[in-house]
C-alpha cells in the first residue's frame, strides 16, 4: 500500500505528540516587548522546574552610550509591584542598541516561576526616569529540550526509515538539509553503525534560544543541539565527535520595494526595484522603501513587497517580525497572498516554510490612510537555523511640506 508524503508527515507529528507528553520537565518561556509595540526591543526568558534558566535581551533606541539598569518586578508597567530581582546593568552602543544573554540563578528562576503562578504578572524595566522602557512578560509553556530529545530518540529507535526522518517536525530545516548530504559510515543520529534499544536524555544546558542535551546509549553518546523558535524547541544538530558535512552559515537577505498605490476602486501597479539585495544588517540601512508626499485622501493605500531570499547554501525557514511606533494615522496589514498574517507578523511568531537556497518568499505590507502623517515599520527576518543571523528592511511614508 502506498502512503502519501502528507500522510507520513501527519503520522510522524502524531507520534511526536504522543511520546512527548509526560516526557521530562516542561520549560516555561516568557517574552516581553519593550516600549510601544516592541519599538525598544524584547526580553526572552527560559526557565525549567529545576531552577535552570536564562534571559536574553535585544534592545534598540535607548539612550546612546549609556549604562542602564535592568530590573524585574511583580505587576505590570502601569501597576508596579514588589521587586523580584535586579540584573547586571547593560551598556548601549552609540546607536542606543544592546544585546546580551545571561544565566539566571536558581533563586531568580524560581522567583519568576512563583510570581507567574495563576494570574500573577511580571514586568521588566530597562533604564531610569522618563527614558526608561518597560515590557510586561507574556508566559508561554512548551516542552523542554530534554523532553523533545527524549521523544525524538524514543521514536527513532522504532522507525529507522530515513525518509520518515527527513519529515520530522522537531528537526530544523537546516539540520534536515545537512542530513541529506551525509554519506559517512556511522549513523549521524545515533553516532554508531548499529541501533541501540534505547537512549537516555540528560539535563539540558540552556542559553537564551539555544540548548544542548547529552544523550547516552550503549553504543554512542551524541550531544544534541536545539534552537528555540515560535513552535518550541527543535533539534538543529547532533555532535557525534566525528567529521560531518559542514553547513554553510545561514544568510537571510531581505529586500523591499513599493508595489502599488491606490484608492478604493482604483489601483496603480508600481513594482519598483527591490532595495537591499545582498545587503545584511539589523537596522535596514540601505534597505528602505520610502514614499514622500504632501497629503493623501482618506482610505488611500500603498503596498510594499517584502522579499525574503535565502542566500545560504542549505534550506532554511525564517521568522518575520514587524515593529514600529503605534499610529492612529494609518492601518498596517500584512498578507501572504490573500491570507492576512498581521497578528503573527506583529507578534514575531510568523515563520515561513523552508526556503531553498537562492529562492525567495514574498509577503506584502499594506498601509491605509486613516488620518495621515508619518509612518515607519522595521521588518526583521531571522534564520531559524541560526537565530544570530538576521536582516532587516523598512517601509515608510513621509508627509512633506506643501511647497505651494
Amino acid at each position: 500500500m502506498l502512503i502519501s508524503a502528507a500522510a507520513v508527515a501527519a503520522m510522524v507529528a502524531t507520534s511526536f505528540t504522543q511520546v512527548a507528553l509526560g516526557a521530562g520537565p516542561v520549560t516555561s518561556g516568557w517574552q516581553a516587548q519593550l516600549g510601544t509595540s516592541g519599538a525598544n526591543g524584547s526580553a526572552n526568558v527560559s526557565a525549567i522546574s529545576t531552577g535552570v534558566g536564562s534571559i536574553g535581551l535585544k534592545l534598540v533606541k535607548l539612550k546612546p552610550a549609556s549604562t542602564v539598569p535592568v530590573v524585574v518586578y511583580k505587576g505590570t508597567c502601569a501597576s508596579v509591584g514588589a521587586l523580584l530581582f535586579k540584573l547586571a546593568s547593560i551598556k548601549t552602543t552609540t546607536s542606543g542598541a544592546a544585546s546580551r544573554t545571561s544565566a539566571l540563578t536558581t533563586a531568580q528562576a524560581r522567583a519568576l516561576l512563583g510570581a507567574t503562578q495563576g494570574t500573577g504578572k511580571v514586568a521588566i524595566r530597562v533604564g531610569t526616569g522618563t527614558s526608561s522602557k518597560c515590557g510586561a512578560f507574556v508566559k508561554r509553556s512548551r516542552f523542554g529540550p530534554e523532553a523533545v530529545v527524549q521523544a525524538f530518540y524514543n521514536w527513532y529507535v522504532t522507525d529507522t526509515n530515513w525518509n520518515h526522518l527527513l519529515v520530522r517536525p522537531d528537526l530544523t530545516p537546516g539540520f534536515v538539509a545537512l542530513l541529506k548530504q551525509f554519506d559517512g559510515a556511522a549513523n549521524p543520529i545515533v553516532c554508531a553503525q548499529d541501533y541501540p534499544d534505547k537512549f537516555a536524555a540528560g539535563a539540558a544546558t540552556m542559553s537564551g534560544s539555544s540548548a544542548t542535551v547529552k544523550v547516552t546509549s550503549v553504543l554512542g553518546n551524541p550531544t544534541v543541539k536545539l534552537t528555540l523558535g515560535p513552535a518550541g524547541w527543535r533539534i538543529s544538530a547532533v555532535d557525534c565527535g566525528f567529521a560531518q558535512p559542514a553547513a554553510s552559515a545561514p544568510r537571510p537577505d531581505g529586500r523591499v520595494r513599493l508595489a502599488s498605490h491606490g484608492y478604493p476602486g482604483k489601483t496603480t501597479i508600481v513594482q519598483g526595484p527591490f532595495l537591499g539585495d545582498d545587503m545584511y544588517n539589523a537596522t535596514a540601512t540601505g534597505q528602505a522603501a520610502t514614499v514622500d508626499n504632501f497629503n493623501e485622501l482618506e482610505r488611500a493605500f500603498y503596498t510594499f513587497d517584502v522579499s525574503i531570499q535565502n542566500d545560504g547554501s542549505t534550506a532554511d525557514a525564517f521568522e518575520v517580525k514587524a515593529t514600529g511606533t503605534a499610529s492612529t494615522g494609518w492601518t498596517v496589514t500584512y498578507f501572504r497572498g490573500t491570507t492576512n498574517i498581521t497578528s503573527a507578523v506583529v507578534a514575531g511568531t510568523y515563520e515561513t516554510p523552508p526556503v531553498l537556497p537562492g529562492a525567495t518568499y514574498v509577503i506584502t505590507a499594506r498601509i491605509t490612510v486613516d488620518q495621515g502623517g508619518d509612518i515607519v515599520r522595521l521588518v526583521t527576518i531571522q534564520s531559524v537555523a541560526d537565530a544570530t543571523k538576521v536582516d532587516s528592511v523598512k517601509f515608510a511614508y513621509k508627509q512633506t511640506a506643501c511647497g505651494c
